[in-house]
């Protein structure tokens, strides 16, 4: 695949339902990963983890920075660096950059969205003369067909409440060129480096999420049903009044947003 098929790609159709944006995003993440490198003042990085953010009417996904560009641009955001779609006010979104690995060598991890946005974007030519220090997405000389893409997790809030929908939208390569298994490197002064936000790990850490929710809303149900004095249901309230009401009444009690009041 060359760069035009690839743009071609990042152009998702506003209209667009979510089996089609799920299959298109698993395309991108499989050209991404077998097809190109990002190259930088002559070193070449290789991507191990990406994420998809898109927001539409008919995928509205809400922690997606809005955007008016062309396919293909840096994106530069709070969270670190996209890859953008094709974007206007009506639908907007990228895939995040979230780790890659330096091929040398030597492999060394760069993890997480921010820190790699540094390290890629840290020195560019203020002119726009030199595209020396300007990183590139660039085709392999060769495919790479052997490397084990893997999705996991992320969240979708669905709500105010804190309702979230789990997506399989961060894909990820967990080892390249023999990098570390989990991913440690060092900062400039040589001392190591753990990337905490293990991709591998998310499918616990949801299941996690969801049990904790669980408890929650089966806690403020038995509260509501076994109040004596009715006190907390004199209108419908909101769960976030709710559980405001929750910790008033009961400080030494159990709250859900907050650890020193759970048991």
């Amino acid at each position: 695949m060359n760069i035009a098929e690839f743009k071609q790609l990042l152009d998702i159709p506003e209209e667009a339902k979510q089996e089609v944006i799920q299959h298109r995003f698993s395309l991108l993440a499989e050209s991404l990963f077998r097809n190109f490198q990002i190259e930088k003042e002559g070193i070449v990085y290789d991507l191990l983890e990406i994420e998809f953010y898109f927001w539409s009417p008919a995928h509205q996904d809400n922690i997606t920075y809005p955007r008016h560009c062309p396919a293909g641009l840096w994106y530069f955001h709070p969270s670190g660096v996209d890859i953008s779609f094709a974007s206007d006010k009506n639908h907007y979104g990228g895939i995040l950059l979230r780790s890659v690995v330096r091929v040398a060598s030597e492999p060394e991890v760069i993890a997480g969205p921010v820190r790699l946005a540094d390290h890629l974007f840290d020195c560019l030519d203020a002119t726009g003369n030199d595209i020396l220090y300007q990183p590139r997405l660039v085709p392999k000389l060769q495919p790479d067909t052997v490397c084990c893409i893997e999705t996991a997790p992320r969240e979708i809030p669905t709500s105010k409440q804190g309702q979230a929908l789990a997506a399989p939208y961060c894909y990820y390569v967990r080892s390249r060129h023999n990098c570390h298994p989990e991913w440690k490197s060092v900062n400039n002064a040589g001392r190591p480096l753990y990337y905490s936000a293990k991709p591998w790990l998310r499918h616990n850490f949801v299941e996690e999420e969801k049990n904790e929710q669980m408890s929650r809303r089966e806690y403020i149900l038995n509260l509501r049903e076994n109040n004596p004095t009715r006190s907390l249901l004199r209108r419908e309230l909101t769960w976030e009044e709710l559980e405001n009401q929750i910790k008033n009444n009961n400080p030494q009690g159990y709250h859900p947003r907050e650890e020193r009041y759970r048991k």
